[in-house]
């Protein structure tokens, strides 16, 4: 209950609180640049948001418009934090710690941001229905290759799934010629649809789930894949061959997509980067820690990334 003066205004739950913190990042950048635009000297601001962080770029008339640009942006839904790298026309004194990125918080954005399910998520997926005939939905996953099919309903909602195992069992008669006892009977194959062996309920994950968590998710449990659902609505799938297929992923490419996410922070010229089975080293020509920090949480977010690392680049010159 939220009361102002003994008044009653308001509940907030913990749907409330998780709606806001799953708030999509395009909707999140939409937001921001409404408020934005609301002022003429914070239009030439370009917004990049990326899991609840948004980054600035450009220039604004007044050094002390940076804290107010900061302050408005945190207001908005979503918003876990702002880092900026805005320049200024005309230097009014003030200082601008208030949008200016601590160290620890991007110590804390590190945690749990780097690849997420939706970097990585096999969609379309396919998937069957409850009426679907058993064997139908085997000789999708014996043409296919696959180990499990999501179930769906009309408004493809998840609703189970089924795997090899559930195909398998009960479907292969025992040889009569083995039965101990002359009166004993042959189990008798009543199922024929999907949804007669389906495991339900099934365990899936949200699209921002961190890769490292899913990983585990499986391993633990012993599961070949993971359904990847917005809400109940099946969006995607991961399973330990997507999860392969990004460790599998070579240097050079690697080394681009990472040079690519440096670009919007900093510029092209600004940063050298190598990558060794998967071990990202980038090189910053300025001596600024908070940038590199920035950095390196931008790698750390490409899928095959298994570390990075950030240095200042003449440092590495004299070693």
């Amino acid at each position: 209950f939220v009361t102002e003066r003994g008044r009653l205004v308001g509940v907030l739950s913990r749907r409330d609180l998780l709606t806001t913190y799953l708030r999509d990042d395009d909707v999140i950048r939409a937001d921001v640049e409404h408020v934005l635009a609301a002022r003429p000297d914070q239009r030439q601001v370009n917004v990049s948001v990326r899991d609840g962080i948004v980054l600035l770029l450009g220039r604004v008339e007044w050094r002390s418009t940076r804290a107010v640009i900061a302050e408005r942006v945190r207001a908005v839904p979503g918003v876990v934090e702002v880092a900026d790298r805005l320049g200024y026309v005309f230097d009014d004194g003030a200082q601008p710690r208030a949008c200016e990125p601590t160290v620890p918080f991007l110590l804390r954005s590190c945690e749990g941001r780097d690849m997420r399910a939706r970097d990585i998520m096999t969609t379309p997926v396919m998937t069957v229905r409850p009426e679907t005939p058993i064997k139908e939905a085997a000789a999708l996953l014996a043409a296919r290759g696959f180990t499990a099919l999501p179930v769906i309903d009309a408004e493809y909602r998840l609703i189970g799934i089924v795997t090899e195992a559930d195909l398998v069992r009960d479907r292969v008669p025992r040889d009569p010629r083995a039965l101990c006892h002359p009166g004993e009977q042959m189990p008798t194959v009543a199922t024929t649809t999907v949804g007669e062996v389906m495991t339900t309920p099934v365990v899936a994950m949200g699209p921002g789930t961190d890769v490292a968590v899913l990983a585990r998710t499986l391993l633990d449990a012993g599961h070949r894949s993971m359904p990847i659902v917005d809400g109940s609505r099946l969006i995607g799938i991961v399973t330990r061959r997507d999860i392969v297929r990004v460790i599998a992923r070579d240097d050079d490419t690697i080394a681009e997509d990472v040079r690519h996410r440096l670009e919007i922070y900093g510029g092209d010229r600004r940063w050298q980067v190598e990558v060794h089975d998967g071990m990202v080293s980038i090189g910053d020509q300025f001596d600024d820690e908070t940038d590199r920090h920035v950095a390196t949480t931008l790698a750390e977010a490409v899928p095959g990334v298994v570390r990075a690392t950030a240095f200042a680049a003449r440092d590495g010159d004299d070693r």
